[in-house]
C-alpha cells in the first residue's frame, strides 16, 4: 500500500464505519419529516419547528457545553489507562449532566409562560413548555451517557443505542401525529427523548465506577475544566440558536406560521440530509487534527485531505439534488411544500463553502484557543443574521436561500484568512484548484436545471459531477471491491 493510500484510506475508513448509522438515522428522520408534513401540514410543522428551536436553546444555555467537553475529558482519562481517573471522570460528567439537565427543566417549567409569549406571541402554549421540561431533562442525560461511550470508543455501541432511539422513535411518534395531529407534538417530543434516553442507558449501564475512587471528591473543582471549556463552546452555539430563533420570529409576524414552517423544512432538508456528509467525516476529522494540532505539516496535510475527500461526496451529492429538487421536496415532504424549490436550488450551492469554511474553523478549535474560536464564530453568525433578515424582507423564501450561500462564501473566505494569520496553515494549490473546479460543476449543474432547463445539459452536468469523484477516488487510490459483494464468504 502506497502512502497516499493509507493517509486517505483511514479518512474512508472512518467515513464507512460511521456513514452506516447515520443513514439509518437519517432514513428515519425522512420518515418523520414526510408524515409530520402530511399529518401537520406547514404550520403544524412550524409550531413542532418553534417548540424543537425552543428546547434546543434552553438545553443550550443550560448544559454548559458538558457534552462536547466530557468527550475530550472521558477520551484523555480513557488513554492515561489510570483507572481512578477514568472513573472519576465519567462519575463527574454523570453527576454534572443531572445538575445541568434539572438546571433546563427548571427553566422550561417555571419560565413557561413568558416563553409562551416570547415564542409564540401567547400565553396558550404554556402547558407545552411545562410538560418539555423533562425531555430537556432526559435530552441531556442521553448527551452525558453518549459522551461517555464516544469518549471511551465504543463507537458500535453509540451507533447501535443511536439507530434504535431514532427508529423506535419514528414508530410510537407517527401513529400519534396520524391521530391527535398538532395534540400530538409536545407528548410526540416527550416520548422520543425518553426513548433515546433508555437506549443510550442500556449501553452505558455497564460502565461501572469504583466507589473507593470517589472518596473525597469535589465535583465542582473536578469538574472545572471541563465547565470552563464547555461554557464558551455552549455561549457559542447559544448565539447560533438565538439568531435562528429571532429570524423565525421575525418571518412568523411577517408570513406567518407557514413561511416558519416551510423555512424550517428547508433548513432540515440542508443540514439534515446533506449535512449528514458533515456528520460522518467529524467523527474522525475532529480527533484527528485535534492529536496533531501542534505538528504544522501535519495539520496542513490533515486539512488538505479532508477537504479533497469531502469534495468527492458532496460535489455529486449537491447535483444530484439539484436536478432533482423538486422529486426530493415531494419525496420527503408533499408537493404542499414545493414553494421552497428554488430556495432550496441556491442554498445547497452554499454546502461546498461550508464544507471549505467548517473544515478550517475546526483548526481553530483543535487548537484550543476558545475565545478566538468564539469570535470568529460570532462574527460569522452576525453576517448571516443580517443577510438572512435583509434577504426575507426584500426577496421573501428564495432570500433566505441566497442568504444561506453567501453567509457561507463569506465564512469559508474569514476561516481561511485567520488560519493562515493565526497558525500559517494555508491550503494547497492543488487543492485549491480542484476545489473551484468542484464549485464550477455545481454552478453548471444550477445553470442547466433552473435557467436553461435542458435535459440534455442536466444530463451532462450530472455525469461530469460522477466522473469528478471517481476521478478524485482514483487520484486518492480509494476503490471499492463490488465484485466482493457477490462472493460468497
Amino acid at each position: 500500500m502506497s502512502k497516499k493510500k493509507g493517509e486517505y484510506s483511514e479518512i474512508a475508513k472512518a467515513t464507512k464505519i460511521f456513514g452506516g448509522s447515520q443513514i439509518v438515522i437519517l432514513i428515519s428522520n425522512i420518515l418523520r419529516t414526510k408524515f409530520v408534513a402530511i399529518f401537520l401540514g406547514a404550520s403544524g410543522y412550524g409550531i413542532l419547528s418553534l417548540y424543537q428551536s425552543s428546547i434546543t436553546l434552553i438545553s443550550t444555555f443550560s448544559n454548559l457545553g458538558i457534552g462536547t467537553m466530557a468527550i475530550k475529558e472521558i477520551a484523555g482519562a480513557d488513554n492515561s489507562q489510570d483507572n481512578a481517573r477514568i472513573d472519576k471522570t465519567i462519575h463527574v460528567v454523570r453527576r454534572l449532566s443531572w445538575y445541568t439537565g434539572i438546571f433546563g427543566a427548571f427553566i422550561s417549567l417555571f419560565f413557561s409562560i413568558p416563553l409562551s409569549n416570547l415564542i409564540f406571541d401567547t400565553p396558550d402554549f404554556y402547558i407545552g413548555f411545562c410538560w418539555l421540561s423533562l425531555a430537556i431533562l432526559l435530552n441531556q442525560l442521553t448527551t452525558s451517557n453518549s459522551a461517555i461511550l464516544r469518549g471511551l470508543r465504543k463507537n458500535k455501541k453509540l451507533a447501535n443505542a443511536s439507530v434504535t432511539g431514532a427508529v423506535i422513535g419514528l414508530l410510537i411518534s407517527v401513529p400519534l401525529y396520524y391521530f391527535f395531529g398538532r395534540d400530538a407534538i409536545v407528548p410526540a417530543l416527550i416520548i422520543s427523548s425518553f426513548i433515546s434516553f433508555i437506549r443510550s442507558w442500556v449501553f452505558t449501564k455497564d460502565i461501572k465506577v469504583e466507589k473507593k475512587h470517589l472518596e473525597k471528591i469535589s465535583i465542582w473543582n473536578y469538574g472545572k475544566p471541563m465547565i470552563a471549556g464547555g461554557i464558551i463552546l455552549s455561549i457559542t452555539t447559544l448565539v447560533t440558536i438565538i439568531k435562528e430563533l429571532i429570524i423565525r420570529l421575525y418571518i412568523e409576524q411577517k408570513g406567518g406560521l407557514v413561511d416558519v414552517g416551510l423555512y424550517h423544512s428547508a433548513l432540515l432538508i440542508i443540514n439534515s440530509y446533506l449535512g449528514i456528509v458533515f456528520t460522518i467525516m467529524s467523527m474522525d476529522y475532529f480527533p484527528s487534527l485535534s492529536s496533531k494540532i501542534n505538528d504544522l505539516k501535519a495539520c496542513k496535510s490533515i486539512l488538505n485531505k479532508q477537504i479533497t475527500f469531502g469534495l468527492t461526496i458532496i460535489i455529486p451529492l449537491i447535483s444530484l439534488f439539484l436536478i432533482f429538487n423538486g422529486l426530493i421536496i415531494e419525496l420527503l415532504l408533499s408537493n404542499r411544500f414545493t414553494n421552497i424549490e428554488y430556495m432550496l436550488s441556491i442554498a445547497v450551492l452554499g454546502t461546498i463553502f461550508k464544507l471549505y469554511s467548517w473544515s478550517h474553523s475546526y483548526i481553530i478549535l483543535s487548537k484550543g484557543d476558545n475565545k478566538r474560536f468564539f469570535w470568529s464564530e460570532f462574527l460569522a453568525v452576525m453576517v448571516s443574521f443580517m443577510l438572512s433578515m435583509g434577504g426575507y424582507h426584500f426577496y421573501g423564501l428564495n432570500g433566505l436561500g441566497y442568504a444561506y450561500t453567501i453567509g457561507f462564501i463569506y465564512y469559508a473566505i474569514q476561516t481561511q484568512l485567520l488560519c493562515a494569520y493565526w497558525y500559517k496553515i494555508n491550503i494547497e494549490k492543488n487543492t485549491l484548484l480542484i476545489f473551484l473546479i468542484g464549485v464550477i460543476i455545481i454552478l453548471f449543474t444550477h445553470l442547466s436545471t433552473y435557467h436553461l432547463n435542458n435535459i440534455t445539459l442536466k444530463i451532462v452536468s450530472l455525469l461530469i459531477s460522477l466522473t469528478f469523484g471517481l476521478l478524485l477516488l482514483k487520484k486518492m487510490q480509494i476503490s471499492f471491491d463490488l465484485k466482493g459483494l457477490w462472493k460468497k464468504k
